[in-house]
């Protein structure tokens, strides 16, 4: 027989980093009901406005937390049961079988407000050289006029 395996967690901050266009990592920290601190990543990708459009998770057995996650807002309290899960895989059969862990689709559309994007530094790193190089410039041609 096996016990119900509910547990309440609290999101207190999402992080994403873009790895390339579009894609990256999204990390959830949360705070369970025993105030133990836990940060949960998943795999996403964004949609055309920078907002999360599906997670999946990087480890399968948190499939059923990163669902539920992928629901919440910021300070929301969530409940996930683990029961039917643990039924379904129980632990150690991951190296027995493969299991394919599914996309999770976002339906809380929030902007991601905390974003490290290597894309987006790449591109601002060119543009601060771009006006570097125009700025010098201009003040060359100051020089040489006067």
């Amino acid at each position: 027989m096996i016990q119900t395996q509910r547990i309440r967690y609290c999101l207190k901050q999402q992080k994403f980093k873009e790895v390339s266009s579009g894609k990256g990592v999204v990390e959830y920290f949360l705070v369970d009901e025993y105030d133990n601190e836990r940060t949960v990543s998943a795999m996403a990708k964004l949609n055309w406005r920078k907002q999360l459009n599906t997670v999946k998770p990087i480890h399968h057995r948190e499939l059923p937390l990163v669902q539920a996650l992928a629901k919440a807002s910021i300070n929301e309290t969530i409940e996930v049961d683990f029961t039917e899960y643990n039924k379904k895989y129980k632990r150690g059969t991951v190296r027995k079988q493969k299991i394919s862990v599914p996309n999770v689709k976002v339906s809380n559309k929030h902007y991601i407000s905390d974003i490290s994007s290597v894309v987006d530094n790449k591109g601002r790193l060119v543009q601060l050289v771009a006006v570097s190089i125009a700025a010098f410039a201009a003040l060359i041609m100051l020089f040489q006029m006067a």
